[in-house]
């Protein structure tokens, strides 16, 4: 997990966001291509808040550990900040971070 964590912020610095919501990474002979799930988000909340995030998922939720999990919800629309804003406005949670999941 903190190996996860560790890549996806080295490769945050390194990336740039396009309007379709793709991503590139370059490096010196490679380039790769990640798109922004549509209805996937990485979060981060209180323990507290597990139970109620795992009933608002829409039956996918996959726990990593106790204050995180990849959740899905299929009825956003927009970019990923319009998705994520809804999101938090759908559910009555405290999220302490919201990433977008590379695919």
């Amino acid at each position: 997990m903190k190996k996860l964590i560790l890549i996806l912020t080295f490769l945050s610095f390194n990336f740039s966001i396009k309007v379709q919501e793709k991503i590139n990474y370059t490096d010196k002979s490679k380039k790769i291509e990640f798109e922004i799930s549509k209805d996937e988000f990485y979060t981060e909340f209180s323990p507290n808040d597990t139970q109620l995030l795992e009933n608002k998922s829409e039956n996918d939720f996959q726990k990593l550990n106790n204050n995180s999990a990849i959740v899905k919800f299929k009825n956003l629309t927009g970019d990923f900040t319009s998705r994520k804003n809804q999101m938090k406005t759908q559910i009555s949670i405290q999220f302490e971070r919201i990433e977008p999941v590379l695919i």
